[in-house]
């Protein structure tokens, strides 16, 4: 019975690796985007938060900076002599007006202040130069502060202008805080602006007077954008080595597994009574040890299945013999004398007809054949003696050719030796015996086609051999001559006793050797012996 085929990519190993290997790769992809998004993600933004925040110190500490050189240069500003006396004139003397505009003009020049100005105690504009930064109320008398003017600010640093010791009046300089913001921005690669008012912002500067100062930065996150870069190229990778590896996988399986296939053929093979099944070792592997494990047991099989018939073969035979030695002494008799009487009749009976002696010679062949059929089952039942001697094959099989052609009226056939010269140890009367067998056969077989003798040596696992081959343009064997074949008393032949295939077997198996038939379609026969 043949053994059940795998049916379907279910119960295939190699597409059962192949889809457990894919889903691996696909949950260690999964496990390591899961890594990513929770380990690096977050070292990441704790790595934007910290340069954030670095930035943010960096921009506090610009606009501190700023502010104490514009403290500086106000201060400076503050003690020029000629905007101290241009101040008292206008305020005590009632000097010339434009002698405080002209002096601060000239001192914001000198010092390049983008927006001056001078007021009086109480808050009364004196001189301004440059944009317009505040209403013009009353600011501290020293300090530094950031005005909101006209959806601007400013950042504004005040002190005291004094003559003598007493104070005449406040001297402030400012500058736009919208340029300064840019260029911070700029040094260091993040988008800066003040928050609008009413907003808190994500940066509040606390060091520029007593109202904080709320900006809204920006800093780019070029690690999360990195970060998602290296995400898709992963992901990218994590395909294409899963496509490579499936495929690799299913290469190197297909090949690896192949030999089970071979195996199952031949167990289905083994199981239908094709014994001696071999399939190609290849390797080291444990699928290797187990096409050797197949190999070594169906060859003990195939040679128990030999050693079987060989058995059986041999109680046939003996049975054959306890029969036939029963049969011949209760029939050779009577055969002896009816075949002498016939004779005697063919010798009295000149003058009887034609019919009657025709019918005397037919019960005188028949006796003969009666008797002979006879000392061939004697034959069979008896166990085969040998007399080996060193026998080389290539002029002995030529000279038994020759002898047989010679015996059936010239019968034309080619004899075609291989080798050169081919010794074996064999009993010559008893290889003969066979050969002639054979060639009867095919001679009966293909009455008048060719008829090729040839001798050949090979190695196979049964060791070195001598093989010589009947063939004939015969049709060759059926399945169910093949399966009776060798048995006695089996024959395919009108007259035939069935006995001459089975004593070559008998006397072929003797030698250690055997005789086989060819495939289908071919009649061949082939007797082999060990070298």
């Amino acid at each position: 019975m043949a053994l059940p085929r795998p049916a379907g990519w279910r119960r295939s190993l190699q597409w059962r690796l192949v889809l457990y290997a894919v889903a691996l790769v696909g949950v260690m992809s999964l496990l390591l985007f899961v890594a990513i998004d929770r380990l690096v993600s977050q070292h990441f933004a704790a790595l934007h938060d910290e340069r954030a925040q670095q930035v943010g110190r960096q921009i506090e500490q610009a606009l501190v900076e700023e502010a104490q050189r514009l403290q500086d240069l106000i201060q400076l500003a503050a003690t020029d002599a000629d905007l101290i006396h241009a101040t008292y004139y206008h305020l005590h003397l009632q000097g010339e007006r434009r002698h405080p505009q002209l002096a601060l003009q000239r001192v914001a020049d000198a010092l390049r202040l983008e927006s001056a100005s001078l007021r009086a105690l109480d808050g009364r504009p004196l001189a301004l130069t440059g944009p317009t930064w505040g209403s013009g109320a009353a600011a501290p008398a020293d300090g530094v502060a950031v005005v909101r003017h006209g959806g601007e600010a400013w950042l504004v640093v005040q002190t005291r202008l004094l003559r003598q010791g007493e104070a005449l009046a406040s001297v402030a300089a400012a500058r736009a805080l919208e340029p300064l913001l840019d260029q911070l921005a700029r040094t260091s690669q993040s988008r800066l602006a003040v928050a609008p008012a009413g907003e808190s912002g994500n940066l509040v500067v606390t060091s520029l007077g007593a109202q904080p100062l709320p900006l809204d930065l920006v800093v780019p996150d070029t690690a999360s954008q990195v970060l998602r870069t290296a995400q898709q190229l992963l992901a990218a990778m994590l395909a294409v080595s899963g496509v490579a590896l499936a495929a690799g996988l299913a290469w190197f399986t297909r090949r690896e597994l192949k030999p089970l296939a071979a195996l199952a053929s031949a167990a289905a093979a083994i199981g239908r009574g094709q014994l001696g099944q071999q399939v190609p070792e290849r390797g080291d592997t444990e699928i290797a040890d187990l096409v050797r494990a197949f190999n070594d047991m169906s060859r003990k099989l195939a040679d128990a299945r030999r050693v079987e018939q060989q058995l059986q073969q041999q109680e046939r035979l003996s049975m054959i013999g306890r029969v036939a030695a029963r049969v011949a002494h209760d029939l050779n008799n009577p055969l002896t004398v009816i075949s002498n009487t016939v004779r005697l009749l063919q010798r009295e009976s000149s003058s009887a007809s034609a019919e009657t002696r025709a019918d005397l010679e037919l019960v005188h062949h028949h006796a003969q054949r009666c008797s002979r059929i006879v000392a061939e089952l004697l034959d069979q039942g008896r166990a085969v003696r040998l007399v080996p001697t060193q026998v080389d094959l290539v002029p002995w099989l030529e000279d038994v050719v020759r002898r047989w052609s010679g015996a059936a009226g010239g019968r034309r056939v080619t004899c075609r030796p291989g080798v050169d010269r081919l010794f074996v140890h064999a009993d010559v009367l008893q290889l003969e015996r066979c050969v002639d067998n054979l060639l009867d056969n095919a001679a009966q077989a293909c009455p008048d086609g060719p008829i090729e003798v040839v001798l050949e040596s090979d190695v196979d696992a049964r060791g070195a051999r001598a093989l010589i081959c009947v063939r004939d343009g015969g049709p060759g064997f059926t399945a169910e001559m093949r399966e009776h074949l060798f048995e006695p008393f089996y024959t395919t032949k009108a007259g035939g006793s069935g006995l001459g295939l089975a004593s070559c077997r008998t006397v072929a198996r003797a030698h250690g050797g055997d005789v086989e038939v060819a495939g289908d379609g071919r009649g061949e026969v082939v007797l082999w012996l060990p070298r």
